[in-house]
């Protein structure tokens, strides 16, 4: 994982001319999320507007993470038409941020900051905006927001739903792809954006009762994709509140009813999301990644379920995306190996 001290390694590769104050500011923006709450979403919108009209043209359009999941997003990347995406985005990480003090402490004195500012000037640094030094800002031109790396990797998806919201009363969402290519991630990441409610696949496994050998043989027979379509897809198809029954995999049971208030924008994220028995107008967007990859994050995400992983599901999962043609069907399609 890309960390913080990296972080600080690439800075002074690109920026030859970082200086302790540099070093500080990024440590800062990396521990602290770079800005403190923003709540006028208009407002910072106009800003960013004059900011990209004024930034000097020699100013960098390379993606720099800065460590802790962060990264710097340079305005020369960002186009006119999508500047209030970006906006949007940038607002509400602000209300998102996870805060670590002491790793902002502990790198000033790794990186022996504390000779070069007072504790009172540390102190000041943490509680407000600081800028980049004199001679940084005059050899680089800094102009750009910090964002989550995981909201820019996804910024392909994003946009496409962010135009579908300004442009359709109604929509469905459905996410489908291999294990491990980054559906809930997303699924999280839109919740936070947008107006959207998320339904999860994984909530309709088969009960131990359903899993005879005729239904796991049939091609994404490993989801109870026929209670799926009755309890949530049915109800959005007539514009119903939901009422659905979650199904726990751990105690083998059924939870307690949800039940959700109808909106307008839903999401279906999970495995088997885009079954042909689902005759729903919806958005389909399908996530890949290579299989080393998946394999990587599986053994590092479920250390214990990745034999089952590799020998029983997703074998399932191929053969129900090659049997149906899943990965052509999508309208949007997303690698996500380098995320």
């Amino acid at each position: 994982m890309f960390d913080i001290l990296d972080a600080i390694t690439l800075e002074k590769k690109l920026h030859p001319h970082t200086q302790p104050q540099d070093i500080l500011k990024l440590i800062i923006q990396a521990g602290m999320g770079g800005e403190h709450m923003v709540e006028d979403e208009i407002q910072t919108l106009q800003y960013l507007k004059e900011e990209k009209k004024a930034a000097c043209t020699c100013t960098s359009e390379q993606l720099q993470p800065i460590g802790n999941g962060y990264v710097r997003v340079p305005l020369a990347m960002m186009k006119e038409r999508d500047l209030s995406l970006w906006n949007h985005m940038f607002v509400t990480a602000t209300k998102h941020i996870k805060k670590d003090v002491s790793l902002v402490r502990a790198l000033i004195e790794k990186n022996e900051l504390s000779t070069y500012f007072s504790t009172a000037q540390i102190e000041d640094a943490l509680e407000n905006s600081m800028h980049h030094s004199v001679a940084y800002a005059n050899a680089y031109h800094p102009h750009y927001r910090i964002l989550p790396k995981v909201y820019v990797d996804f910024f392909p998806v994003y946009k496409q739903i962010h135009d579908t919201l300004h442009k359709q009363a109604h929509a469905c969402f459905m996410i489908d792809g291999c294990c491990a290519s980054g559906k809930s991630t997303l699924a999280h990441t839109l919740a936070q954006l947008f107006p959207v409610h998320i339904f999860h696949m994984d909530d309709y496994f088969l009960r131990p009762e359903q899993k005879s050998g005729e239904r796991l043989s049939k091609p994404g027979g490993n989801v109870d994709y026929e209670r799926f379509d009755k309890e949530i897809l049915s109800s959005l198809r007539h514009q119903k509140d939901v009422i659905y029954q979650p199904y726990d995999c751990m105690s083998q049971s059924l939870k307690e009813e949800v039940k959700v208030k109808y909106s307008p924008y839903s999401v279906i994220e999970g495995s088997y999301a885009h079954h042909p028995y689902f005759q729903m107008d919806a958005i389909k967007i399908f996530l890949y990644c290579e299989r080393e990859v998946q394999l990587q994050r599986l053994k590092q995400r479920s250390p214990n379920l990745y034999e089952r992983f590799v020998h029983e599901w997703i074998p399932m999962e191929n053969t129900y995306f090659e049997t149906f043609d899943i990965r052509n069907q999508a309208d949007f399609i997303l690698d996500t190996t380098t995320f």
